[in-house]
């Protein structure tokens, strides 16, 4: 029988524990009975069977148990087969799973306040479109006043979860950061919904080209080719509101300055933005609260 056919046969609840115990395998070294017990609420023969199953389907992936080290560990030529080692490590960072870890390390970010029942009052007023009020600071005004806007998007970007919304001070549409919400948004009575607002210029999709730096020689950005999986260029479709975002969060040239500096000194930036004319339109100017 081949591991394929060994897991097509069995339950859908036991692989999801069989992908747990990779995960602990892979990124922790170890596994005892005791963690799928407690993850997953089984009793201690569900959990044995679990680990005696994984044995028999990969065995050149975990050694028997170790009454020395009191856990089952893997061998050296582990090789992950039932999750994705990328998206397992994301995820097990997004969870917090690989804190403490010996094998892991991580950089820490700055944690922003979420002011609880304002993500939750903002995607209500997404769904049914209803223009919403709330005090709100910002730069301009720390103290903080009260906006009257209509949500029409959430976003997470550049470490912080923050709103496109119509602002009716402005009459413009503007992002609101959500750490910024004083209070929680209340709907009010003013009957308006999107269609009867300006087209939002920023959800327009702009096509940001990225290359390896020419600046660098051959040799380096067939390298940086190879490891940002670009050939010669890669094309990104970026909506035009959050083009400064994935600017940033791709370490590229986010100003005419970095792009200046990415000319002189190509290092810092391996990968550029070949159509800088036309993406550097998209940056932050007064619409970011």
């Amino acid at each position: 029988m081949t591991e394929i056919d060994g897991m097509a046969k069995l339950p859908r609840t036991q692989v999801e524990r069989l992908r747990f115990l990779e995960a602990q395998l892979l990124f922790h070294r170890r596994i005892v009975i005791k963690q799928l017990i407690e993850e997953f609420g089984i009793t201690r023969p569900v959990a044995s069977n679990d680990i005696k199953t994984y044995m028999s389907l990969f065995p050149d992936n975990i050694k028997p148990y170790s009454a020395t080290d009191k856990c089952f560990r893997p061998y050296p030529q582990f090789s992950p087969k039932l999750i994705s080692e990328v998206a397992s490590f994301d995820r097990a960072l997004s969870k917090g799973g690989l804190d403490n870890n010996a094998y892991v390390g991580q950089v820490p970010f700055l944690e922003r306040i979420q002011p609880h029942g304002v993500i939750s009052a903002l995607l209500a007023a997404i769904e049914n479109q209803y223009v919403i009020e709330a005090i709100y600071s910002s730069v301009k005004n720390p103290v903080g006043h009260k906006r009257t806007i209509l949500p029409t998007k959430l976003i997470r970007a550049s470490n912080r979860l923050h709103v496109r919304a119509y602002c009716f001070e402005h009459n413009s549409y503007r992002d609101f950061s959500i750490s910024r919400f004083n209070t929680i948004p209340r709907k009010t009575s003013t009957r308006l919904n999107v269609s009867e607002l300006p087209y939002d210029d920023g959800i327009k999709k702009v096509p940001i080209i990225v290359v390896p730096n020419a600046k660098l020689s051959k040799k380096v950005q067939a390298l940086i080719g190879y490891e940002f999986q670009i050939e010669q260029e890669r094309t990104y479709e970026v909506e035009a509101f959050v083009v400064q975002y994935f600017l940033q969060d791709n370490l590229l040239p986010s100003n005419d300055a970095e792009y200046a500096l990415s000319t002189t000194e190509p290092y810092k930036y391996p990968v550029v933005v070949k159509n800088w004319a036309t993406v550097k339109k998209c940056l932050f100017a007064n619409n970011k609260e």
